[in-house]
């Protein structure tokens, strides 16, 4: 399995902070100064989401290997926890709609991207800055490389 030691992650995040500090750590154990972010917007309530979509997040998450790393925007994570997807989370159980909706608030001010429903998949570039001072890396996202599908 040492092929996979390197491997992005599948993340739980609830909101963009968390998306920027998951990113931060897999650029960072990666090596790499940019890379490809998915945002997976999907909605833990739909019966879609159930049987299609959370299924297969650990597929996506080995298949992919360090080519992108997954964030499933509205789902309370485990802040410590900088593991693979973790399976210690119940998904239903752990889904915010007050900050999916907020984060898909987000990307609609700052993006020509309006969300409609469904349950979308965006990739942009995420990539590191450093502190002037520190040298300290953080994770941006490049939120004018947007790909909608």
């Amino acid at each position: 399995m040492s092929e996979f030691r390197d491997l992005f992650k599948a993340h739980f995040v609830a909101d963009l902070r968390q998306i920027r500090d998951k990113l931060t750590a897999d650029l960072t154990r990666a090596g790499k100064t940019a890379g490809l972010a998915a945002l997976v917007f999907a909605n833990a309530r739909k019966p879609f989401v159930k049987s299609e979509i959370l299924p297969l997040v650990n597929y996506w998450n080995y298949r992919s290997k360090d080519h992108a790393s997954f964030f499933f925007v509205g789902f309370v994570g485990d802040e410590e926890d900088d593991s693979e997807f973790s399976a210690k989370i119940n998904p239903e159980d752990s889904f915010v709609e007050r900050v999916f909706v907020e984060t898909i608030e987000h990307f609609e001010n700052n993006t020509s991207w309006k969300y409609r429903g469904d349950t979308p998949l965006i990739l942009c570039r995420g990539y590191l800055l450093y502190h002037k001072q520190t040298r300290k890396p953080r994770a941006f996202l490049d939120l004018d490389s947007l790909v909608r599908k």
